[in-house]
């Protein structure tokens, strides 16, 4: 029994994250700030998911609240293996990410975290700012005095394979556990944009 609910509890999070990725992948035409919030929100709901299963304690995972970052050292701390390409770097994170594009500013980084940079740049960026992210464009709680750039190209690939390996890491869904992005790819919702189901459709291509 208690194998069971853990199992339904971790499963729950997942669930919940697949919901925040749906309104995600809904959102192609608006300000940046409202997209990236709803697939950090997401990021944070799965790293979440693998907290929980990877310790049983739901109070433990909410306890990190939006810190992805810590988040993501946990997911490492219970397993080392988890999602390597992905690795969040401190020598990145300590820079202000909204500003790293520019040249000064690319010069302070070695070429290999440059490029770990611009390969998982939205990670970074929710990483640093979920917290902050539904203020944007207006000033942000941790950057009050410095203007930031946002851009979020939509369909954004990124976060598609960065959530498909997200979910196969967690080998999400379990048999007998409602998968609610399939659900909703196997109705015929009028209502869904076309480009939101070919985007969502490639999470299991």
């Amino acid at each position: 029994m208690a194998a069971r609910r853990t199992r339904h509890n971790w499963c729950t999070w997942v669930q919940a994250a697949d919901q925040w990725f749906i309104a995600y992948a809904s959102l192609p035409h608006l300000q940046p700030g409202v997209p990236f919030w709803c697939a950090g929100h997401a990021v944070e709901l799965y790293l979440k998911a693998a907290v929980v299963k990877g310790t049983g304690d739901q109070k433990k995972a909410m306890s990190f609240r939006h810190d992805i970052s810590d988040l993501w050292k946990e997911c490492r701390k219970l397993d080392p293996s988890f999602l390597p390409a992905y690795d969040l770097r401190d020598s990145i994170l300590t820079r202000d990410i909204l500003l790293l594009r520019a040249p000064s500013r690319m010069q302070d980084l070695s070429p290999d975290d440059l490029q770990h940079f611009f390969d998982n740049e939205p990670l970074y960026i929710v990483a640093k700012l979920q917290g902050d992210l539904k203020y944007f464009p207006l000033h942000m709680h941790s950057r009050p005095d410095s203007p930031g750039v946002l851009v979020e190209a939509w369909p954004n690939m990124f976060w598609l394979k960065f959530v498909k390996s997200l979910r196969q890491y967690l080998e999400f869904p379990p048999p007998g556990t409602r998968d609610f992005i399939r659900h909703l790819l196997e109705r015929d919702l009028q209502c869904v944009p076309d480009d939101t189901i070919a985007y969502l459709h490639q999470l299991y291509e």
